[in-house]
């Protein structure tokens, strides 16, 4: 822990972000149970951000391609899948199970 608080970032350790995501849940009760803790994880410097790339020269950015719509069966066929398999279902239930008999 003490090689993830001194390191040059230490915000990107694995170990640091659960951290500070456990005492963002309940910042109290986390510096209760960690006195030493909480203290140092809020010294710790704000988080970097990426830097961001300009937008073109001409001010216009490409919006997202749209992603093709997917279809979905309709409700009628659902219902009838689901019918059909419940009437395979109990006339398969109501069947005696076949015995091999020794000759």
């Amino acid at each position: 822990m003490v090689r993830a608080l001194q390191s040059a970032d230490p915000r990107s350790t694995p170990w640091v972000q659960y951290l500070l995501w456990r005492q963002g849940l309940n910042v109290a009760r986390f510096n209760f149970y960690h006195p030493g803790l909480g203290p140092a994880l809020e010294e710790l410097p704000p988080p970097k951000t990426p830097p961001t790339t300009p937008p073109p020269a001409g001010g216009e950015v490409d919006p997202p391609t749209p992603k093709p719509p997917v279809p979905e069966p309709s409700s009628f066929l659902v219902a009838l899948g689901m019918l059909g398999a419940g009437i395979w279902w109990r006339s398969r239930a109501s069947r005696s199970p076949t015995r091999l008999t020794a000759t």
